[in-house]
């Protein structure tokens, strides 16, 4: 059952940061070609708005998001760096 759970959250995990990267794209897309007709812009203004017209409670409750999101990253893939043995001798 653990198994399957964290199955289910890799898909989940891969396709959020999958989804995320088209929407930076498509963002990108949206500044360079402002006529392609994709109201991206517009529509993370119309978002900022929102949060900020909420005064605290849309600070919070962005700041959840963000501690909630970073949580949910996968650490980075391979073995970290070794830690240095010694100092100026080893060179």
């Amino acid at each position: 059952m653990k198994d399957q759970i964290q199955f289910l959250t890799g898909i989940v995990r891969t396709l959020t940061d999958f989804l995320v990267s088209v929407a930076i794209v498509v963002l990108m897309v949206d500044i360079l070609f402002p006529d392609a007709g994709l109201p991206i812009v517009e529509n993370i203004a119309v978002l900022v708005e929102g949060i900020s017209s909420e005064g605290l409670a849309g600070l919070v409750a962005l700041l959840l998001f963000f501690m909630f999101y970073r949580q949910n990253q996968s650490p980075a893939a391979g073995p970290s760096s070794p830690p240095s043995q010694g100092g100026a001798e080893n060179y």
